[in-house]
């Protein structure tokens, strides 16, 4: 099997605030529909297996196992079978086809020129992966480049998928010298100059524990000490690092600021692209963005989602409200049955007949 990691906190591009306006629905009848953009339609009137939904597209499994596509108001096969391993980013989808990874680009299925069990880690906007001559190369804006290579007679133990990771844009990578480096928009910086404990990427930033157990961050050109022990939890986002210290302490970075918040036994729900949000000690729930902490509720919400930097829980009624477009909503008045999101597209289904679909501030209704 090929060994595909894809990192998916961390996106944060410019232009995706007006992209991912789609979702699905299958109705009591087996239909499938899809919301595009505030437009509804129906799509395949048998029964779908399995969906999977990309920045515009989406494709899915029909009960007779063909591999279909969607995307701009056209429906295509593109295979007989369902292919063994599919994952989308925002920008990107790949997709394990005739035992090789292949990239979508203008709805067609590409070769990245692998060979079977190579690893490859894809964002947004960059996929990052070893050739088949053992040489690291990245992906993006269309065009493959070498990094380094090989890395065949290196000391670096078997699994070398651990040697290189990706945010939305960014690349970290141990050289053939084992050093760590950052590489952001073609620019390349050496970061430590030996192995580290752990590494985790955001947005030209990264953050790792180094040997002595210290968490370092660099971000955009400078590296500052955050903790100088071993810490218990590290996320992070686009710009952000979130993390809980060896005593349980909650902190936050964010452009060079650290923030403590005095809390102890945190549960955190969500930290992805530019948010965080918690559950303190007194049950309290928490919405974090850009350096700006907020109490939503008094209570913990018993299902927390979020993308594209909108925030969607259930209250305590089973009512379900959030962060959207950084305004408070009430998505429904009704009690949901379940809900997910779609980046724009929040779907929620209130019974085994009704689907609502918030997007943009409108509610449409499938199953009416």
């Amino acid at each position: 099997m090929i060994r595909i990691v894809l990192f998916f906190i961390l996106s944060g591009l410019a232009f995706q605030s007006s992209s991912q306006n789609i979702g699905f629905y299958n109705d009591p009848q087996n239909h499938f529909f899809v919301f595009d953009n505030g437009i509804t339609k129906q799509i395949d009137h048998r029964r779908v297996v399995r969906t999977v939904v990309g920045k515009d597209y989406l494709f899915y499994e029909n009960e007779q196992g063909d591999f279909m596509f969607y995307q701009n108001g056209e429906t295509s096969r593109i295979l007989g079978y369902y292919p063994s391993y599919l994952a989308t980013t925002r920008n990107f989808a790949i997709a394990e086809i005739g035992g090789l990874p292949h990239y979508l680009d203008n709805g067609t299925f590409k070769n990245l020129t692998l060979e079977n069990n190579m690893p490859i880690a894809a964002g947004d906007s960059i996929i990052a992966f070893i050739a088949y001559d053992d040489y690291l190369n990245v992906y993006e804006n269309g065009k493959k480049k070498e990094i380094t290579g090989p890395y065949l007679n290196t000391t670096f133990n078997d699994d070398i998928g651990d040697f290189f990771k990706v945010s939305s844009n960014t690349l970290a990578y141990y050289d053939l010298e084992e050093k760590l480096n950052l590489l952001y928009k073609g620019k390349n910086t050496e970061i430590e100059n030996r192995f580290v404990n752990n590494f985790w990427v955001g947005d030209n930033l990264i953050t790792y524990v180094n040997d002595f157990d210290e968490l370092i961050v660099y971000d955009n050109g400078s590296s500052q000490t955050l903790e100088d022990r071993l810490p218990l939890k590290v996320m992070v986002g686009n710009k952000f690092v979130a993390y809980l210290n060896d005593e349980e302490e909650f902190y936050t970075y964010y452009e060079g600021l650290t923030e403590e918040y005095d809390l102890n036994t945190v549960d955190i729900r969500v930290a992805k692209d530019d948010i965080v949000a918690w559950v303190d000690a007194n049950n309290d729930f928490y919405y974090w963005k850009n350096g700006e902490a907020e109490k939503l509720e008094n209570f913990a919400p018993k299902f927390v989602k979020a993308d594209l930097n909108h925030l969607i829980y259930t209250d305590i009624n089973g009512r379900l409200k959030g962060i959207y477009d950084n305004k408070k909503v009430n998505i429904t008045d009704q009690i949901v049955r379940s809900f997910d999101i779609y980046g724009n597209v929040i779907l929620y289904t209130i019974d085994d007949r009704n689907t609502g679909v918030y997007w943009k501030g409108n509610t449409y209704w499938f199953g009416i």
